[in-house]
C-alpha cells in the first residue's frame, strides 16, 4: 500500500508492513514454537543475503466515512544490495512512486507530479529505513521483509502465534502462520522448502474503523540479481523539480 502525504511543497510515500495485535486467553499469550521457528528461519535467510530482489502484487482497503470499503492495488518491484542500497518502484491505481537509496541519500520520486525529495541517511539499511520514517514520514512497502531493524521489532511485538497448516499459494505448498500484536492481526504464508520464502502476507488493522486489510502476494525471489551501483542512483527526469519533505507533525 502506498498513500502519499502531499502539499505544494512536499510529498511522501507511506506504506509497509506494520506488525502487531491482541492477546489470547486470559491475557496470557500463546506463541506456537513451530510457527516461530519457521518465521525466524525465513527471516534469517533473507536478512543474511547480500543481494535480494522480489516482486509483489499488493491490494489494500480504503474505508470511506460511510463505512464502505474500496479496494485499490499496485505492483511493487524492490531490490536491496547490502549494506545500504535500495531501489523500489510501486505502480498503483492511485500513484506511481520510486525510491532510490545509494547508501548516503534517499530520493523519493513522484512520477505523476514529476517532483522528488532527498534526505541524507546512514550508510546501513536499517538506519536508512529509520531515517525515511522519522525524517520524511514514509516507508517502502514490504521493506520489513529485508530490513534487519524492523525484523527484530517484528518478533518483540508478537503477542500470540499459531501454526495453521500447509496451504497452497499459486500452487506452492506453504506453511500458513497467524500472529497477533498490539494493533493488527497478520498472517504469513512461507514456502514449504529449504528456502522458507514468504509468498503471501495478510494484515488486518483491527484498531482502525472498518478493520481494513492489506494483502501482498510475493513472487520472483532472486538472491543473485545483477544490481550495479548505478541502479540505486536517482537521475532527475527532464523538468523534474526538487521539493522538501513534509516531516511527521507537519513541519518541513
Amino acid at each position: 500500500m502506498i498513500r502519499s502525504i502531499v502539499r505544494t511543497t512536499g510529498a511522501a510515500l507511506v506504506a509497509g508492513l506494520v506488525l502487531g495485535a491482541g492477546v489470547t486467553g486470559q491475557g496470557r499469550p500463546h506463541i506456537d514454537p513451530l510457527a516461530m521457528r519457521i518465521l525466524k528461519a525465513s527471516d534469517a535467510l533473507i536478512q543474511q543475503a547480500e543481494r535480494v530482489h522480489f516482486r509483489a502484487r499488493i491490494n489494500y482497503d480504503q474505508v470511506l466515512p460511510t463505512g464502505q470499503k474500496l479496494q485499490f492495488g499496485g505492483d511493487l518491484d524492490l531490490a536491496v544490495k547490502r549494506p545500504g542500497r535500495i531501489v523500489a518502484t510501486y505502480r498503483g491505481d492511485l500513484d506511481v512512486k520510486k525510491v532510490f537509496c545509494d547508501g548516503k541519500r534517499v530520493t523519493l520520486y513522484d512520477q505523476a507530479a514529476n517532483v522528488y525529495g532527498v534526505i541524507q541517511v546512514p550508510e546501513k539499511l536499517d538506519g536508512a529505513v529509520r531515517a525515511m520514517a522519522e525524517e520524511a514520514g514514509f516507508s517502502i512497502p514490504l521493506i520489513d521483509l529485508v530490513c534487519v531493524r524492523p525484523g527484530f521489532e517484528r518478533f518483540s511485538r508478537i503477542q500470540s502465534g499459531h501454526y495453521v497448516g500447509v496451504h497452497r499459494i499459486a500452487g506452492v505448498p506453504c506453511h500458513h502462520l497467524a500472529f497477533t500484536g498490539p494493533k493488527v492481526d497478520w498472517q504469513l504464508w512461507i514456502e514449504d522448502s529449504v528456502r522458507f520464502l514468504p509468498r503471501k502476507v495478510v494484515i488486518t488493522h483491527k484498531t482502525l474503523p472498518g478493520a481494513p486489510q492489506y494483502v501482498a502476494w510475493i513472487r520472483e525471489w532472486d538472491f543473485a540479481p545483477n544490481l550495479p551501483d548505478a541502479l540505486f542512483t536517482f537521475r532527475p527526469p527532464a523538468g523534474a523539480d526538487e521539493i522538501e519533505f513534509l516531516k511527521p507533525g507537519g513541519k518541513k
